[in-house]
């Protein structure tokens, strides 16, 4: 008998401290979570994150930010060689809408037979972007 009275206080025991700990952590969660609702929302550009090397920025600019990025690209197969070196540039005419363009002022390639230098392709382009798309996390964009 001494056995079982003994087992039912651990159990007791165990069971109080398993509820405690749990009534802690539900309570830790939703001060968390209060807590995040409390705080300021940010605007798209400050929640987005490092942008990859060769993808093109998500946020469009605001009214005359200039946006400039040199970039160097290199491309080594066999015998096969190609290396660019690239600048792209945003203008933001207002904070939904922005030009861009895209150059290569050097590429060096051996791709079309012979190894040449010369000035690459040239892009011109403009987007026009929505922000807050039903959710302040969310924007849409149209790129020409």
């Amino acid at each position: 008998m001494l056995v079982t009275n003994q087992q039912n206080s651990i159990a007791v025991v165990i069971s109080t401290i398993l509820l405690k700990s749990t009534s802690v952590a539900l309570s830790l969660v939703l001060l968390c979570q209060w807590s995040l609702a409390q705080q300021p929302q940010k605007s798209l550009e400050q929640r987005q994150p490092l942008e990859l090397v060769f993808a093109d920025s998500i946020v469009p600019q605001d009214r005359h930010e200039l946006m400039s990025t040199t970039g160097t690209w290199y491309f080594l197969h066999g015998s096969l060689r190609d290396a660019h070196l690239t600048q792209k540039v945003e203008w933001g005419i207002s904070n939904s809408l922005q030009v861009s363009t895209f150059l290569t002022p050097v590429r060096h390639s051996n791709a079309t037979g012979a190894m040449q230098t010369g000035p690459g392709d040239f892009e011109v382009g403009a987007r026009y972007t929505w922000e807050n798309v039903r959710s302040p996390f969310t924007h849409m964009a149209v790129a020409f």
